[in-house]
C-alpha cells in the first residue's frame, strides 16, 4: 500500500494480552498488567499508571507512578462506591445512584443528579455556590425515556435533542434550537449488522466513515474524499485525551456508549458511565448477575466491553477487528508443546459457529494438561465464551467425538444436550494440516492417514427431555 492514510499494528504477549499498539497517527503504546489481568500501566504519548483495590476498583489513574501513589492516598471507596478522589467528593442515594459531585474549594462547584422511580437519570443541575452560600444555577439538562428504557430526548437551555432507536442501537438524533425552533443538526448512524460497532455517520446529508480500534471504539472519521474530519486519542478507560482533528463532532465512544458534553458522562443504555473515574455512576440493574462489583466498568478496558451497561464481554483472542474475521478455533485445548495446537490456530472460522479443537474419543475430550473435560464443563466454557450466542452451532473438531456407533450417547450428543444447540463432530480420527485444513480419515494400522477410508462429520441435535 502506497502512502496509507493511517496504519495500525497490534502485538500480543504469550498470555494473549494486548501488549502494544503501533499507530501512525497516535504513536506507539505499550500495555502492562498484573497477575489478575488488570491494566497497570500504559507507556506512550499519554502515559497512565493504575492502582486497584482488591475489589478491582480504580484507586488511581495518573501519568506517573508518583502521581498515582499520591492519588491513591487521596481516594476513598466505600462499598465499591467512589466517595472522593482529590478535591471531588461524591454522594449517593439509597438505591446506589450518584446524586452529587462536589468539587473545588469548600465544594462550591456542584453537580446534582436526579432520578425517577425506575432509577433513570432525569435531570442534571450544575451549580456554583457564592461566598454568601447562595446557589447559582449554571446549567440544567433534562432527560426522557421510552417504556423500554431507551433515552429518547434531552433538553437544555439552548437546544432539544430527539433520539430514534432501532432495538438497542441508536439510529438517529435530531437537534433543534430552543429559541428559533430550527433544526440545527440531524445525524443518522449505521452499524455493522448484529453489533454495536459504527461504520458510517450521515450528518446533515454529509457521509463520514468510522475507523475503529480493536475494541470497536471510533477514533477517526473520514469524509467522502478520504480526508480526516475527526480524530482523537483516549485514555484507557475512554476519557477523551487529545483532539487531533475536530472538523465535526461525533459522540459515539466505547461500544454502546454516547458522550454527553453537558455532563462528561457516557449514556450506556441501562445506566451512565463516567470515563474520568472509569466506573459507572449507578449500580448494575441486573445485580450480582453482572459481577460482585456493581460499579466497575470492566476489569481490563483494552480487552473487554459492556455495550448495554449490564455485563461486560471479552473480545476473543482469535478475532481481528481490522478485518472483522475470526481465525483458528475459538477454544484451543491442544497442548502448546504439540504442533497441532498451532495448526488449530489456522483453521478457517466464521461468525455463525463456534469451533473447539481438542484431543478426544467417543467418551470424552482432554484439556492441555491431559485432564478429561466433561460435556457439562465444556458446555460452561462455551456458554461463557464472548463469541457464543444462544442457538449457535458448535464445531467439535476432536477425534471420534461423533462416533455414535462406538457409543450411542457419544460425547458430541452429550454436548448438544448440555448446550441445547447443534454440534458438528467427526466419527473417526480428525487430521489437522499445517495450513489449517481439517478432514476425517481412518488411521492406518502402521500409523498415518488412510486416504482410502474417509470419515464423516455428523450433526447432533439436542434430544428432547434432556
Amino acid at each position: 500500500m502506497q502512502n496509507p492514510l493511517h496504519q495500525r499494528r497490534y502485538r500480543y504477549n504469550t498470555a494473549g494480552q494486548l501488549a502494544q499498539i503501533e499507530d501512525s497517527l497516535r504513536g506507539t503504546r505499550n500495555y502492562h498488567y498484573d497477575p489478575l489481568d488488570r491494566l497497570t500501566q500504559v507507556e506512550g504519548p499519554n502515559p497512565e499508571h493504575f492502582i486497584h483495590d482488591p475489589a478491582h476498583n480504580i484507586l488511581a489513574a495518573a501519568g506517573s507512578v508518583e502521581e498515582a501513589k499520591q492519588q491513591a492516598a487521596n481516594t476513598q471507596i466505600r462499598g465499591n462506591r467512589l466517595a472522593f478522589r482529590g478535591d471531588t467528593h461524591y454522594r449517593y442515594d439509597t438505591h446506589g445512584n450518584r446524586i452529587a459531585a462536589l468539587r473545588g474549594k469548600n465544594q462550591k462547584l456542584q453537580t446534582r443528579y436526579h432520578y425517577n422511580s425506575r432509577q433513570q437519570l432525569t435531570r442534571v443541575e450544575q451549580l456554583k455556590i457564592d461566598d454568601n452560600g447562595q446557589e447559582q444555577l449554571q446549567q440544567q439538562t433534562h432527560y426522557q425515556y421510552d417504556p423500554l428504557g431507551r433515552r429518547i430526548a434531552k433538553t437544555d437551555s439552548d437546544q432539544h435533542t430527539d433520539f430514534l432507536w432501532d432495538g438497542d442501537l441508536l439510529l438517529r438524533e435530531t437537534v433543534q434550537k430552543i429559541n428559533s425552533g430550527e433544526t440545527a443538526k440531524t445525524r443518522t448512524y449505521y452499524f455493522e449488522p448484529g453489533t454495536f460497532k459504527p461504520i458510517a455517520l450521515d450528518e446533515n446529508g454529509e457521509l463520514y466513515h468510522y475507523h475503529l480500534d480493536h475494541l470497536g471504539t471510533p477514533d477517526t472519521l473520514t469524509d467522502s474524499q478520504g480526508e480526516i474530519a475527526w480524530s482523537v486519542s483516549y485514555t484507557a478507560y475512554g476519557n477523551l485525551a487529545i483532539k487531533h482533528c475536530n472538523r465535526i463532532e461525533q459522540p459515539i465512544r466505547f461500544q454502546g456508549q454516547y458522550y454527553d458534553e453537558e455532563t462528561g458522562l457516557h449514556y450506556n443504555r441501562f445506566r451512565y458511565y463516567d470515563p474520568e473515574v472509569g466506573a459507572f455512576t449507578q449500580q448494575d440493574p441486573i445485580g450480582l448477575f453482572g459481577g460482585l462489583n456493581n460499579y466497575i466498568y470492566v476489569k481490563n478496558p483494552v480487552r473487554w466491553v459492556d455495550p448495554l451497561g449490564l455485563t461486560c464481554k471479552e473480545i476473543p483472542e482469535n478475532y481481528d477487528p481490522l478485518t472483522d474475521t475470526y481465525t483458528g478455533v475459538d477454544i484451543n485445548l491442544f497442548p502448546t508443546n504439540e504442533h497441532i495446537h498451532y495448526y488449530a490456530k489456522k483453521v478457517p472460522n466464521n461468525h455463525t459457529s463456534l469451533s473447539i479443537g481438542a484431543h478426544g474419543d467417543p467418551h470424552e475430550i482432554i484439556d492441555q494438561n491431559h485432564n478429561p473435560i466433561s460435556a457439562n464443563k465444556l458446555a460452561q466454557m462455551i456458554l461463557s465464551h464472548p463469541k457464543y450466542e444462544p442457538g449457535m452451532r458448535v464445531n467439535l473438531l476432536s477425534c471420534n467425538t461423533g462416533n455414535f456407533k462406538a457409543n450411542s450417547n457419544c460425547y458430541a450428543q452429550q454436548l448438544a444436550n448440555e448446550i441445547k444447540s447443534d454440534v458438528l463432530a467427526p466419527d473417526t480420527t480428525l487430521w489437522y494440516w499445517p495450513d489449517g485444513k481439517v478432514a476425517p480419515y481412518e488411521e492406518l494400522e502402521i500409523g498415518g492417514i488412510d486416504y482410502n477410508r474417509p470419515g464423516n462429520f455428523y450433526l447432533f441435535k439436542p434430544q428432547n427431555g434432556l
